[in-house]
């Protein structure tokens, strides 16, 4: 039997920032980072274009190069956001999908609500004969509503049940593209927007895939399953997760709306915020106070003596007259982004301390800006519903910003400006 190869590509990504690249690697001899990795399969590839695919082994590539509308929870199949942000129920025959904005194809163009409809509805048209037809049979239609919302409505009959949103056979195809080159070359040569890029294919022989470098790379790491008896030993969770550049390209430039929320931090008597915890209920409470204020604003928590902590899940500096303040690590995370920033103004010999801080002190700030490993440093534009003074960003945080791109060898803002669209 003739064996059929998958190349992949394989590198670390750093997306301006040292975090992946200081996280401690086990030490395996042999092992390298980045290179080749060759996937031998059993069967030949049929069908690399999702629309039509129905083999098992086509999916082994069409997940790596494409991305769905949702997702499945890895612990609890329960749906869950990917290139949908958000859903609303509109009524029991209609599901509106509120898309992330940023998210491009390998090729360069916008996946928008244009393309998840072609999508679905070239699918579910009996007039395409595609095997995966059976899977939509519930779909009416697929309507545009504006460039990032896009409406799937459910055939009287079928009426509440829409269950295909989840399966790779519903990833998302570039309308633009296939119309262009036709549907027999898109299938030989796909173009997809997921973690990796589409090569070549010589059938009978191999498939070339490369990363995708505007990804970024997510893992999680939980206990276990443990029902009854001893746990099962830990579950790791990896997956793979587009950058929003036109996101924070905005946030560098317009710099974000920062919000002293009543949820407060959870004390370090209670939980040691030393480990980094995604599951925090308080964090995403902080998050939807903050909102409440402002749907774009971030939240700011106070500790339990009513000190500035953290935010939910970034940490924070404010500069007066030229010095650079950030609060004492008795009760937040301590971030590599927050350690890598008291770094480099050690290097520009700016003063920084750590020390409690009140809001009082906040609002007698020059500047104010969070740190976070995707966006590493942003600008802080209001404050409780009031501007900051100066420009934005200001001349310190601008001065930490150059000093960031230049360690990592790309300029960070210009890298996320880029992608904005004329």
């Amino acid at each position: 039997m003739k064996r059929v190869f998958l190349f992949l590509a394989l590198g670390l990504f750093v997306f301006g920032s040292l975090a992946v690249a200081q996280t401690a690697v086990p030490a395996t001899p042999g092992a390298t980072v980045g290179g080749d990795m060759v996937i031998g399969v059993s069967q030949t590839f049929k069908d690399l274009d999702p629309r039509i695919s129905n083999s098992a082994y086509d999916s082994y590539v069409i997940g790596a190069v494409y991305d769905g509308l949702i997702i499945l929870h890895p612990e609890t199949l329960a749906p869950s956001p990917w290139i949908a942000k958000s859903w609303d129920i509109i009524s029991d025959s209609q599901v509106r999908f509120y898309l992330n904005e940023g998210i491009k194809f390998h090729n360069g163009e916008d996946l928008t609500a244009e393309d998840v409809a072609f999508t679905f509805n070239w699918i579910a048209d009996t007039a395409n004969n595609s095997p995966n037809a059976t899977e939509l049979i519930w779909m009416q239609e697929a309507i545009v509503i504006d460039e990032y919302t896009v409406d799937i409505i459910t055939k009287p009959e079928y009426t509440p049940f829409a269950p295909g949103f989840g399966t790779e056979t519903q990833s998302i195809v570039p309308m633009d593209t296939v119309l262009a080159m036709g549907d027999d070359a898109f299938n030989l040569a796909p173009v997809g927007s997921g973690p990796f890029v589409f090569v070549e294919w010589l059938p009978g022989e191999h498939i070339k895939l490369e990363r995708n470098e505007d990804y970024w790379l997510v893992h999680r790491i939980t206990r276990g399953q443990q029902v009854w008896g001893p746990p099962t030993g830990p579950t790791v969770l990896v997956n793979c997760a587009e950058l929003h550049y036109e996101e924070m390209a905005r946030m560098y430039r317009e710099g974000i709306h920062l919000v002293v929320v009543n949820t407060r931090q959870i004390p370090v008597q209670c939980f040691d915020p030393k480990a980094k915890v995604m599951n925090r209920l308080h964090q995403r409470l902080a998050t939807l106070e903050a909102q409440m204020v402002d749907p774009n604003a971030y939240p700011l928590m106070l500790d339990m003596n009513g000190l500035c902590a953290e935010g939910s899940t970034y940490n924070f500096f404010m500069v007066n007259s030229g010095r650079l303040f950030t609060p004492k690590r008795d009760n937040i995370l301590w971030g590599i982004s927050r350690a890598t920033v008291l770094e480099l103004a050690k290097e520009l010999e700016l003063e920084s301390a750590e020390v409690g801080l009140s809001v009082y002190d906040l609002h007698s700030a020059d500047e104010i800006f969070l740190t976070a490993t995707s966006y590493s440093i942003c600008p802080v534009a209001k404050l409780n519903n009031r501007p900051l003074k100066g420009p934005i960003p200001g001349p310190v945080t601008q001065k930490l910003i150059s000093a960031w791109s230049k360690m990592v060898g790309i300029d960070i803002v210009e890298q996320c400006v880029s992608h904005l669209r004329p």
